[in-house]
């Protein structure tokens, strides 16, 4: 919840997809709309609220109109957002269409997209189903489910049973359509360092 909705879901990092195992997935589903129909929405300077204003009006029309191309496409409505200028209300989508807006693009505010997989080889195939790679956080109560998972996921960081974060010691950056190269961290000073290769031979 923090993740997808911290900054009303504007950040890079946000939790964009949750991919849940079928086993818990109703489960998930049912603590996820109790918690949005649980979140206050209001003033950003009020330390009680959890939702405020996007950033920009058109931010919040574009989004609209993601929302409903997704809904038009197939997916499963649990709760239906409202707009008003720049506020825009949490929202809640279940098994968007692969070819929906939902799933294909970056869903940049709060609404919360649900996708169930069978079992964990299909987890990690429908999160590599993107154009995107940024970041991936996996919760499991399995080292072993946990390690394949980073070998497979296909994102530049991968964070286990934690919301998906940087932190200044280690290097970060996306695959894909997510960038190149990498800031922070040993690797990420060596991108603003032009290096001197010579040979001395005596």
């Amino acid at each position: 919840m923090d993740s997808r909705f911290g900054n009303t879901g504007q950040t890079c990092i946000a939790s964009k997809r949750l991919i849940v195992h079928a086993s818990v997935a109703e489960e998930v589903q049912k603590f996820i709309q109790s918690r949005i129909e649980g979140l206050s929405i209001g003033n950003p300077m009020d330390e009680n609220t959890d939702i405020s204003c996007m950033a920009r009006e058109d931010l919040a029309q574009k989004l609209e109109e993601q929302w409903e191309k997704s809904v038009r496409a197939g997916a499963e409505v649990l709760i239906s957002p409202s707009r008003e200028g720049a506020k825009f209300s949490p929202a809640f989508l279940k098994n968007p269409a692969k070819d929906s807006p939902a799933w294909r693009e970056e869903l940049f505010g709060p609404v919360a997209v649900m996708v169930e997989a069978s079992d964990q080889q299909d987890a990690i195939s429908l999160a590599n189903d993107t154009i995107f790679g940024l970041g991936a956080s996996v919760w499991t109560q399995s080292r072993e489910s946990a390690e394949e998972c980073i070998r497979q996921l296909d994102f530049g960081t991968v964070v286990i049973n934690q919301k998906t974060s940087s932190d200044p010691r280690w290097p970060f950056g996306g695959f894909k359509e997510s960038g190149y190269g990498r800031e922070l961290g040993r690797e990420g000073m060596l991108e603003f360092v032009n290096l001197k290769t010579f040979k001395i031979n005596l």
